[in-house]
């Protein structure tokens, strides 16, 4: 969990160098804001009022849109999901596991340039961010710009396509370091 809490803040950071991570300082809007750590949507409040917001935190503002988690090995994307709610219970803002969210396997949704565009930066942050293996999250909005989250280092394997392919991946990477 720390590792994964450590190369979060790595992508966030770079993210921020870039440009590309909208962030802010003072109350301007519904936002997230990381009280905690950056793993596995622990310790973020969703804040959409100025008088609950909290200075000198971590803060993203909200973007909404249709949420993508594509899973990536060797230079590779071996899936691309899309995040809905799985289980009954209330709408969040936070839509973590915990919150009964999770990602699916949804064909008749890849657009072929949405899908090339979520490829190209998941590998690009892949190797900014310097992993061999992971996942990428994004938001689409409604104008389809593309909106990078986060970057994990152990994110769950949702099906055997992506459990085969990073099994194959990892031996690739690291099988013959470990044969006698």
């Amino acid at each position: 969990v720390l590792f994964r809490s450590v190369m979060k803040s790595v992508f966030y950071h770079h993210c921020k160098d870039l440009g590309t991570l909208p962030t802010v300082t003072q109350y301007e809007g519904p936002c997230f804001q990381h009280v905690e750590n950056l793993s596995d949507g622990k310790g973020v409040i969703f804040c959409d009022n100025a008088a609950n917001f909290r200075e000198n935190v971590f803060t993203t503002k909200q973007v909404k849109g249709t949420e993508y988690r594509a899973y990536f090995i060797n230079h590779e994307v071996v899936a691309i999901y899309r995040k809905q709610k799985l289980t009954k219970g209330p709408a969040t803002p936070i839509k973590n596991s915990t919150n009964g969210y999770g990602y699916i396997l949804n064909p008749k949704e890849q657009a072929k340039d949405l899908f090339r565009y979520i490829k190209e930066l998941t590998l690009e942050c892949s190797n900014r961010i310097g992993m061999s293996y992971g996942a990428v999250d994004f938001i689409v909005d409604k104008e389809y710009l593309i909106h990078i989250l986060e970057a994990n280092s152990a994110p769950t394997l949702l099906s055997e396509q992506v459990l085969v392919a990073f099994a194959i991946g990892i031996n690739n990477l690291y099988g013959d370091k470990y044969e006698s």
